[in-house]
């Protein structure tokens, strides 16, 4: 029931006619002797409105002749186009787990899993996703990849793919604009009232140890990922990272800067949780390895070079 290892269609219905692409349960592509197409006036999949279940309207394409096709476990026939028509009870909350299997004269045989669910109301008909995908997007997990690898999966046209790529920064610090006390914002700050002499309570202990990285090497990350083809990506989601000094290291180099700064520590109990439940550092190997990713900036150019002299100015008389 698919085409090629390079399709990935959407799971809403649209109508269309040539193949689509299918990912069968163990998450490869079933062989190309069998396919799933929309046909001019239906979709490969649908729903009719039943009082007890939904009806579920297919068809199943065997370049070799079709065998047989079975709707969860259960043979269904198919006419001489391969549509078939089969009822099927539904949960509580009106969706249908359904597992499509095929097999052709050569043997071969190819399995959609997918979740029929209901549509949202004020709207006519239901969706259809992989089993995968919808167990992990109440959670909101892996939002991406299910748009780049399996958003209307069971549709023809293959040219609206979504190429998903993105970037998971660490604490980014910009010397143009001002923090507006987010939970990282401790290194910044330290800057800007040390510009401004103004004391400053550090939120965090002296030990504490994040990611940072300066924002032009945030602005090179973002544009050297969409430049790169996709064919040189090993993954969707790329860590970045540029250096990981301790809160204490912070403070010595702005206290270094500026000679009058008053830097003392008052940790918040509640944002010092918060930075204790990230990593110290990540692992951005995979940017480094496939796009080439390498800042800038290290933690002293980053303040010596960038963040220091450019706030600096900021508040000059």
């Amino acid at each position: 029931m698919c085409a090629n290892a390079r399709s990935r269609s959407p799971a809403r219905h649209t109508d269309s006619s040539s193949p689509a692409t299918l990912v069968i349960q163990n998450n490869t592509i079933c062989p190309s002797t069998l396919t799933v197409t929309r046909g001019t006036s239906k979709p490969a999949a649908s729903l009719l409105p039943a009082q007890n279940g939904i009806d579920i309207v297919g068809r199943v394409v065997a370049p070799s002749g079709l065998t047989s096709v079975s709707v969860n476990d259960q043979a269904v026939t198919a006419d001489a186009a391969g549509t078939f028509t089969t009822h099927l009870a539904v949960g509580s909350d009106g969706g249908a787990a359904v597992r499509v299997a095929a097999l052709d004269r050569r043997g071969e045989k190819a399995v959609l899993d997918f979740v029929l669910l209901p549509a949202p109301s004020g709207s006519s008909g239901a969706s259809a996703m992989p089993t995968q995908v919808a167990s992990a997007l109440p959670r909101g997990v892996q939002l991406g990849r299910y748009y780049a690898q399996h958003y209307k999966q069971l549709a023809v046209d293959v040219t609206p793919r979504v190429d998903f790529r993105c970037v998971r920064f660490p604490g980014l610090i910009s010397a143009v604009t001002v923090p507006a006390g987010g939970t990282s914002d401790y290194a910044p700050e330290m800057i800007h009232c040390a510009a401004k002499g103004e004391r400053y309570a550090c939120f965090v202990r002296p030990d504490t140890r994040i990611p940072f990285m300066a924002m032009p090497d945030a602005i090179d990350a973002l544009m050297q990922l969409a430049a790169t083809p996709r064919e040189r990506l090993s993954r969707f989601a790329y860590n970045v990272a540029a250096f990981s000094p301790d809160a204490q290291s912070i403070r010595d180099v702005v206290a270094g800067a500026f000679p009058k700064a008053e830097i003392v520590w008052a940790v918040d109990k509640k944002r010092q949780a918060i930075v204790d439940s990230w990593p110290a550092e990540v692992d951005d190997r995979a940017a480094r390895r496939d796009w080439g990713f390498a800042p800038r900036y290290d933690f002293t150019r980053a303040f010596d070079d960038y963040l220091i002299p450019h706030i600096r100015e900021r508040y000059a008389a």
